[in-house]
């Protein structure tokens, strides 16, 4: 009896920060560069690599700090987060790929296609209008706000710190936002040379708070471009707009991409 074919096939490699945890799901024609999701709610990425891999091998990459990956030790910088991300690439001999990064995950994706444009063909950075202000002081300010507003993001890490019995959890987060925070989002994608699609997430509360933020960071870009998608739901559990939206956004950029 010939076994089936494993749908999810989960691992750790190993880094000098501890141990990443990913999972890869195997696509119709592996000859393909598979695409990179890079998010610390990982798990909303499964049913998109789902659905992408009628076409292409993909990867979901939990961010250091959350699910099953180590903590990053204190006073790492999003270029050490980013280092342990690349291990996974060199375990998998993945030469080349295109990166979708939600949220903190933006940033970590920033961060890798400045530091090893080898990898990356192309890269997707996705999140709320507050997380993708250019300015970086501006940005930090909107981002402790929606911190101390216990919004729902916010409020879900919590629960899952309970629910997990995960004392760390909160712990990684914490040394997450403080690289976040100290991390040049607009520099880093202003100097790549990669193609680079910044999704911004918006809704009446972000737009009354912020205003929009797309076009502004991608005018920062040498090879960029924007789009602005309604919010419909507050959590990521579907990405934040839906699955649907994503995994078009994914397929029309892979073939911008050349892939």
């Amino acid at each position: 009896m010939t076994a089936a074919r494993p749908i999810f096939r989960a691992a750790y490699a190993d880094a000098d920060s501890g141990q990443v945890h990913y999972t890869r799901l195997l696509g119709r024609d592996e000859s393909l560069a598979p695409v990179v999701f890079i998010n610390p709610r990982s798990r909303s990425c499964r049913e998109a690599a789902h659905r992408l891999a009628c076409n292409r091998p993909s990867f979901i990459i939990d961010v250091p700090g959350f699910g099953l990956t180590s903590i990053p030790p204190e006073g790492a910088s999003m270029q050490d987060v980013a280092a342990a991300i690349a291990c996974v690439f060199a375990q998998e001999r993945i030469s080349k790929a295109l990166l979708c990064g939600v949220h903190t995950g933006a940033k970590v994706t920033a961060a890798l296609t400045l530091t090893r444009p080898d990898l990356v063909v192309g890269q997707i950075l996705a999140g709320k209008s507050h997380s993708l202000i250019p300015n970086r002081e501006a940005r930090n300010r909107a981002m402790q706000a929606q911190v101390g507003k216990q919004m729902p993001d916010v409020i879900l890490v919590g629960l899952e710190s309970f629910v997990a019995d995960d004392p760390d959890r909160r712990v990684g987060m914490s040394r997450m936002y403080e690289a976040n925070f100290a991390f040049d989002f607009a520099d880093a994608i202003a100097r790549t040379e990669r193609p680079t699609m910044i999704l911004e997430f918006i809704s009446d509360d972000e737009d009354t708070a912020h205003g929009r933020q797309a076009e502004a960071l991608a005018a920062r870009t040498r090879k960029g471009s924007w789009m602005a998608l309604p919010e419909k739901e507050a959590m990521g559990t579907a990405l934040y707009v839906g699955v649907d939206a994503v995994v078009r956004l994914l397929d029309a950029f892979c073939q911008e991409c050349g892939l």
